[in-house]
Order: C-alpha cells, then sequence, then structure tokens
C-alpha cells in the first residue's frame, strides 16, 4: 500500500503528532508499505525523501508552528508515487489541502483527530464568554471537516466519547508504541517492590 499522509506538524518539531506519524511511518516500511508526507516547509528542516514541503508563515499563537500557506498538492504526484489511501492527521491547511487532493484524485480518504482543538482555546482567548463562542465554532469546523472523510480516528475511547457528544463518529486506534524502547512491564516487579506494592 502507499498512503499519502497530510499533516500541519512534522519534523523538525517533536510533538505527538510528529512521534506518531514516525512510528506509523516505522512500522509500515517494516510490512513493505509506502508514505509519502506532505507538511508545512520549517527553518531547520532536513530534506527527505517521500516528504513533500510546501511554504509556511509562523503560527502566532504557537511560535514553533508553521503553518502552511494555501497548499496546492497536485493530482500529478498520485500519478507519480502510485498513491492509494490519503490520511490526514491534520485538520487546518494540509488538513483542507488532504480533502482537495483526495477529492481530485478520487482516492478513499481517512483522518485521525490528534489535537482537541476546542479545548485549547483557553490558551488564547481569556474571556470565558469568547471562549465558549470560539469552542462551539470550532466543533462546528470539525463537524465539517470531519464529514469529508469515509473513516475518522481518535486515538482513545475518551477522544472518541468527546467526537461523539459533538456529532463525530469515529473509530479508536491508539497511536502507537516504540516497544524496543519502551518495554511493556520492564522493571515492573522491581517498581512494585520499592513501592512497597509486593
Amino acid at each position: 500500500m502507499r498512503a499519502a499522509l497530510f499533516t500541519d506538524s512534522y519534523l523538525p518539531n517533536t510533538d505527538g503528532v510528529v512521534s506518531s506519524i514516525l512510528a506509523y511511518r516505522r512500522g509500515l516500511a517494516a510490512k513493505g508499505h509506502r508514505m509519502y508526507i506532505f507538511a508545512p516547509d520549517a527553518e531547520g528542516a532536513k530534506r527527505e525523501k517521500d516528504v513533500f514541503r510546501y511554504r509556511a508563515v509562523r503560527f502566532a499563537p504557537y511560535p514553533e508552528y508553521r503553518a502552511a500557506i494555501f497548499p496546492f498538492v497536485s493530482s500529478e504526484i498520485a500519478k507519480k508515487t502510485g498513491v492509494q489511501l490519503v490520511h490526514s492527521k491534520g485538520m487546518v491547511s494540509m488538513g483542507l489541502s488532504a480533502i482537495s487532493f483526495a477529492s481530485r484524485c478520487r482516492l478513499p480518504a481517512m483522518a485521525s483527530l490528534e489535537t482537541m482543538i476546542p479545548d485549547g482555546v483557553h490558551y488564547i482567548l481569556p474571556h470565558p464568554h469568547a471562549q465558549k463562542i470560539v469552542r462551539s465554532i470550532a466543533w462546528s469546523y470539525l463537524r465539517w471537516f470531519y464529514s469529508n472523510f469515509r473513516i475518522v480516528t481518535a486515538p482513545s475511547k475518551h477522544s472518541q466519547k468527546m467526537l461523539a457528544e459533538n456529532g463525530i463518529e469515529s473509530e479508536v486506534l491508539p497511536s502507537p508504541i516504540d516497544t524496543e524502547r519502551f518495554k511493556p512491564n520492564a522493571g515492573g516487579e522491581r517498581t512494585k517492590r520499592a513501592l512497597g506494592l509486593q
């Protein structure tokens, strides 16, 4: 399988979204699949094979992030890469580009909830009444945005419940974990003893 993954956050940023993308990419590659990444350009970003970058500007509320400016992904890329699936982990400009690309190329598309945007409005708006209005607008936008995808995934049952409460149906698909780095229950017995739980 060849997948086109659209994201508003990618290297050199190191956040949960980027960690998830890198883990998925490694896992898919190990199974013989290929992931093409479409992301905003960023200062210090290394040129990578199968990564397409788009002109971007600093995102004012979070200066370490950049927002792609009208990122148009040509349908010729679908022909050259043989992409079979569009997956959006972005909800802003790259997410909108994913919708356009999938529609023009007549490709199946899915999206994953990565950031609960309505819950973060208090970071940019101090007034509770304004927060309530913007939170409502954000949920309206997300309902429209996710309606453009065949499948929507949530990283947890809690996220799935929040989406459902706001009119968005989803399937739970947890973010991958590198079990070579984070070994399940490694040192568990020792930790239990140290805490007096054994």
